[in-house]
């Protein structure tokens, strides 16, 4: 059973949002785990701020949900609210989000990053202290098997893959993944891949580099056509290929894989 956890603000921070009602108080970072639903009170003019730190395997999302407002001590019954988030990673900004009461749970796009990355949920008011702001949120943790695993973008650090396996790998903002495979034994391999999105017209670029870098291939997987042969390549034992995904679109998956065929 999922449980409910909630946090109370500290006495200072309310006291400063009714003494600068124009201005943003900033709360103290808060670590926050996976899965639980945490139920929040945000004061007008103040800004809460938490963080996750990501674990060593699959992908998080984020949900939000608006509850309820009160205004002098009442509850609202108005449904034409919203309340503000971002979320970064690295000072990067990933989400700048209004989730709206109407929005019923928000859900954020997928978001991968190395063991340890720190995630920063920011919440954030600029209504008067006269109000306070009722929601709740949550980081969900999403195991995949064979994920890509985060800095793989670049050749550097590019991910192994091994014969007949299937890997699934995420497009996020401003990304690129490569993946890098080394021949067991002389022979000719199939290089595969998929763009798994159906729900958008998503454009994915998969590119084949060997060793010194020189392209080898690169085709546009589209959205719904399936399973494509990249390339068939002829290789000696220990010759490597890198493969590269990249895209102009975030918030979706696909999947490759290498078979011999002689």
């Amino acid at each position: 059973m999922r449980k409910v956890v909630s946090l109370i603000l500290t006495g200072a921070i309310l006291l400063s949002a009714f003494l600068l009602p124009t201005e943003q108080v900033k709360a103290e970072t808060t670590l926050v785990d996976g899965n639980d639903w945490y139920e929040m009170a945000l004061p007008g003019g103040s800004s809460q701020e938490y963080v996750y730190e990501m674990p060593a395997t699959g992908y998080i999302t984020i949900e939000v949900a608006c509850q309820y407002y009160t205004h002098n001590g009442k509850v609202s019954d108005s449904t034409f609210w919203w309340l503000p988030l971002k979320v970064v990673v690295n000072d990067k900004l990933y989400e700048n989000k209004d989730v709206h009461y109407s929005d019923g749970v928000w859900t954020s796009s997928m978001l991968s990053f190395k063991e340890g990355t720190k995630i920063k949920l920011i919440f954030s008011s600029t209504s008067d202290s006269d109000h306070q702001w009722y929601y709740k949120f949550r980081v969900v943790e999403h195991k995949v098997k064979n994920l890509e695993t985060e800095n793989n973008n670049s050749k550097g650090s590019a991910d192994k893959v091994k014969l007949n396996t299937t890997y699934n790998g995420i497009m996020m903002l401003d990304d690129q993944d490569y993946y890098v495979f080394t021949a067991p034994s002389k022979g000719k391999y199939t290089f595969k891949a998929v763009n798994t999105d159906i729900d958008h017209y998503y454009g994915l670029t998969c590119a084949l580099y060997n060793n010194s870098y020189k392209c080898l291939a690169s085709t546009q997987l589209a959205s719904g056509e399936g399973w494509k042969n990249i390339r068939k390549v002829s290789l000696k034992k220990g010759q490597k290929v890198y493969m590269k995904y990249s895209s102009y679109n975030k918030d979706f998956c696909y999947k490759l894989k290498v078979k011999k065929v002689s």
